[in-house]
């Protein structure tokens, strides 16, 4: 369960924006099998103090989007233990989510590799420059 709701942060950071593309509507298909996902959503809505109208509406500046997005992909990365409390992300758990969502293994292990290069950078800059280093992998 933990494995499949890392792919919740690809559609929490990209359903800010107004406009819902293909890519979109890929996740959230994926996403609708996760248990949990509307809580933990609900739960750093309110953590990260955003309001409705701005992730539904889309009417926040990108600046602004890209701060949400950060705080809201740390926050589920947190609650779902994809981040764990040392601030590394669970390999495992990555590798497993590619895995469900039907990238082949040898693939797996390429973007597994390249994406845990941005433990570098400071939470949660890291969790979020991680998943957009999934998602370009993912779903292009």
């Amino acid at each position: 369960m933990k494995s499949i709701l890392f792919v919740c942060t690809v559609l929490v950071a990209n359903g800010i924006a107004a406009n819902v593309n293909r890519q979109d509507k890929v996740i959230n298909q994926i996403l609708h099998k996760v248990p949990k996902i509307n809580e933990y959503f609900t739960e750093c809505i309110i953590q990260t103090k955003i309001s409705e109208d701005d992730t539904e509406n889309g009417t926040l500046l990108l600046e602004e989007e890209d701060r949400i997005a950060n705080k809201l992909t740390h926050c589920l990365y947190r609650k779902t233990g994809i981040l764990g409390n040392d601030g590394k992300l669970n390999v495992d758990a990555a590798k497993s989510i590619l895995t469900l969502i039907g990238v082949e293994q040898d693939e797996v292990n390429k973007i597994v590799n390249k994406c845990v290069s941005t433990a570098g950078i400071e939470e949660p800059d890291m969790a979020y420059a991680a998943f957009r280093c999934f998602e370009d992998d993912i779903l292009h």
